[in-house]
């Protein structure tokens, strides 16, 4: 979930790219409404959806792995999703 984030920067290089070397051309506003499907779907959306898939199956990690490890991973994704909608949303 996390790597597939990465998939709406595509969309913004090509934006960054070319707003300032050819600003009325079509293909970076394309390339800014494709960056923000993509960004609300994976980063708003699927990576939201992972995060409560983590914490609701919480109990279900193999037993090699440590506590400590659990309760960071679950403290890291919280703390992602909620600047993910908090500087993007509200």
């Amino acid at each position: 979930i996390l790597m597939a984030q990465e998939t709406s920067s595509l969309f913004l290089n090509v934006y960054l790219l070319l707003r300032n070397r050819t600003p009325d051309a079509p293909l970076v506003t394309y390339s800014f409404v494709c960056f923000a499907v993509c960004f609300a779907i994976w980063r708003l959306g699927i990576s939201t959806a992972g995060t409560v898939y983590y914490l609701r199956n919480y109990d279900q990690l193999p037993p090699d792995v440590s506590a400590w490890a659990a309760h960071l991973v679950g403290a890291v994704l919280v703390a992602a999703s909620a600047l993910q909608w908090a500087k993007n949303v509200l």
